[in-house]
């Protein structure tokens, strides 16, 4: 049964827009209605997520528990039961260490955790790879802390300080609403989407089904879109298992790494099988076309390249009445399977901006409206200047599309959406920058990537006003 990770939605926008009440609260009068386009039901506790225009058709983004105010997914919780558990927190790493020198009492941390994040997160367990939920808490004092190293030795290691976010007591996963894998949608045509059902009576679309194949599979995107099922090789251009290099080698993850062995791979814009496993020698062509010894990487599994496949193929289209498009995937006789948010990897909230051209991202602008940009997305880097009196800030650069040399530019966080602060042209990048204060500026520093200096402030343009049904 497949599992993803859905987009955590935690905020309203329009202050004009009466939504939600807050986490956990009661639905508003008001409340906009939810998609009539049959991608997910309401139940008495869980709701899907939206985001839309005024016009245009609503997208689903995610799940909301009203009963505990928090973002969910479909996941195992480690009584093996399949229920609604906390989003897990991806962009947050929490760090394994201890509290004591002997390494004995476990502490977990994290930094950059927010006063507005969740307090409740979904983690691996220690011991095992079942899921917990844990409560979030920071610290009201500082705290040194110990990591083992490589040889088992306990070690002294960072001091973290006041406000940084360690893992709390587990929460018991009885709390959270149990669900039932309800199968496929449909038993005729050639995808169809896998349905889970909340006990609370909701009904929601986790992912896709090969109906001939009996198996999930995958949306990607290539010159036809596909719907590839089974564990993927990392891919290993250019080597080979012979010394002609003409026997094809794939690369898929060492055992040690735990995981199923995989079964496909995208070779160029072709899916293949993934053959026998490969414990013999490699090699590589080099950039002049000669066969050479290539050494292993220890971390990886080597598998012999197989068979080319012909999956199921897939139709990406916008549809909607508004300005913003939202992105929707149909199978080859057209039959609708759903928005692509909740069901390509990766695929995002899905809309496009058809006035401003190009894909848009439900973001914050400054004056608390909340709207569709169609913009590059960038971010002030902290101490990094890129003159050498460190009065020009550098900015590092994200997502998003819109004119070359243009970018939105990103303040605070509010909750999964950020928050646009201006918008500014870029000046050329250099392969230098410098950091510090105006009265005492080091540098200059080389750099990798190329620092890009923040230009002029430009106008606002003219984005797409959005709606949700949550707010926290």
């Amino acid at each position: 049964m497949p599992s993803r990770s859905w987009f955590i939605a935690s905020r309203c926008l329009t202050a004009c827009l009466p939504l939600l009440a807050a986490c956990g609260g009661e639905p508003a009068k008001d409340r906009p209605e939810p998609p009539a386009v049959g991608d997910f039901e309401d139940g008495s506790r869980l709701s899907g997520l939206f985001v839309a225009t005024t016009a245009g058709e609503p997208q689903q983004i995610g799940i909301l528990d009203r009963g505990l105010g928090v973002s969910c997914e479909f996941l195992t919780a480690e009584n093996d039961r399949l229920r609604c558990l906390p989003s897990r927190q991806l962009e947050h790493t929490f760090w394994p260490a201890y509290s004591d020198a002997a390494c004995t009492r476990d502490v977990s941390y994290t930094l950059g955790w927010k006063p507005d994040d969740p307090r409740l997160v979904t983690v691996t367990k220690a011991t095992s790879r079942a899921l917990e939920v844990r409560r979030v808490e920071t610290l009201s004092a500082p705290l040194t802390v110990f990591a083992k190293t490589g040889e088992g030795n306990c070690v002294l290691g960072a001091k973290l300080q006041v406000g940084t976010a360690v893992l709390g007591e587990r929460v018991d996963p009885a709390i959270f609403v149990a669900a039932r894998a309800a199968g496929p949608r449909r038993t005729d045509g050639s995808v169809t989407t896998w349905q889970i059902e909340g006990e609370d009576g909701s009904r929601f679309q986790t992912g896709l089904y090969d109906l001939a194949a009996g198996r999930d599979c995958t949306a990607i995107r290539l010159d036809e879109a596909i719907c590839l099922g089974g564990p993927r090789a990392w891919g290993a251009p250019g080597t080979f298992a012979d010394a002609g290099c003409t026997r094809r080698v794939v690369m898929g993850p060492g055992f040690s790494g735990g995981g199923p062995a995989p079964t496909t791979f995208i070779d160029g814009q072709v899916a293949r099988a993934v053959g026998a496993r490969w414990d013999g020698p490699l090699w590589q062509l080099s950039d002049a076309g000669d066969c050479e010894a290539s050494e292993r990487i220890e971390e990886a599994s080597y598998y012999e390249a197989g068979e080319v496949l012909h999956p199921p193929r897939l139709v990406f289209r916008l549809e909607g009445q508004g300005r913003v498009k939202r992105e929707v995937l149909r199978d080859d006789q057209g039959e609708l399977l759903g928005g692509v948010s909740v069901l390509v990897e990766g695929g995002g909230v899905g809309l496009v901006d058809s006035t401003n051209g190009g894909s848009c991202e439900p973001l914050f602008l400054p004056d608390g409206t909340f709207r569709c940009v169609t913009l590059g997305l960038g971010r002030i880097r902290p101490g990094e200047f890129a003159d050498p009196g460190c009065r020009v800030p550098t900015v590092n650069l994200g997502g998003g599309g819109g004119p070359p040399g243009v970018i939105a530019l990103l303040g605070e966080e509010a909750g999964a959406w950020g928050k646009v602060t201006a918008v500014h042209a870029l000046g050329e990048g250099r392969p230098m920058y410098y950091e510090g204060l105006p009265a005492a500026c080091q540098g200059p520093w080389p750099t990798k990537a190329n620092a890009t200096p923040l230009g002029e402030a430009l106008p606002l343009p003219d984005f797409e006003p959005l709606v949700t049904n949550h707010t926290r």
